[in-house]
């Protein structure tokens, strides 16, 4: 056992007549009794070693503390409330293990959860507990059944997941407005890739027709700049 039920008021009612030495020997005495599970060794010097007693009078405040708490039998040194703690960990283990084979092997009136958590697995949703709500599997934008021919299907794509990062999920009728958006802007001649990409880049929730930036490049020398005509 890697923890037991220490009651104060019953453990101080009951050694309240122990000195420091004493009490230190029974302390732990009590801790290799719950970690062994096991009867202290009637062997005096193996119950010195376990309380680490070494001076004579150290050692007789473990003898002590063996003829007052203690029952001595052929096994060893037996303490009542300690065997009852063990013995009713022993059966709390076993129900525990009952109850988790029952849930991962199958149960009396039905098949267990294993199959439905290893299919949680299989379906990209990790098993829930119970302070953790289930996660619902991320999707992503797929191309659409009715898009047509001439709108990109990667700049579509990518203008419905950025709608959906900005919060602002396209509904099925919001697609068909968008849709008809960018019938029209690509009847006044603007390039529909261009449209959305445009979009895209800068978040905006409407589709709108493309800047144009200017294609002309600065001077490569302030020399070759008329505003700097004759300044030499």
């Amino acid at each position: 056992m890697n923890y037991y039920r220490r009651y104060i008021g019953d453990f101080q009612a009951d050694t309240m007549s122990l000195s420091m030495m004493e009490q230190g020997a029974y302390d732990r005495l009590l801790d290799h009794y719950y970690a062994s599970e096991k009867p202290i060794p009637l062997n005096t010097d193996r119950a010195a070693i376990i309380c680490r007693a070494v001076t004579m009078e150290e050692r007789a405040a473990v003898q002590m503390v063996l003829d007052t708490y203690f029952q001595k039998r052929e096994d060893g040194w037996h303490n009542a409330r300690a065997d009852k703690e063990i013995g009713l960990s022993m059966v709390r283990s076993k129900a525990g293990k009952q109850g988790a084979d029952g849930k991962w092997h199958g149960k009396p009136d039905g098949k267990g959860d294993a199959d439905a958590m290893a299919k949680r697995w299989q379906n990209g949703c990790p098993p829930t507990t119970n302070h953790q709500p289930p996660e619902k599997p991320k999707t992503k934008a797929t191309p659409e059944a009715s898009l047509p021919s001439w709108v990109p299907e990667e700049p579509w794509i990518s203008f419905v997941e950025m709608r959906v990062k900005i919060r602002a999920p396209l509904t099925d009728k919001a697609k068909t407005l968008a849709l008809a958006e960018l019938s029209a802007l690509r009847d006044q001649g603007h390039d529909p890739r261009a449209v959305l990409e445009q979009s895209v880049m800068r978040s905006w929730r409407g589709l709108f027709p493309p800047k144009i930036q200017s294609t002309s490049e600065p001077p490569k020398n302030w020399r070759d700049d008329p505003r700097f005509a004759g300044a030499q």
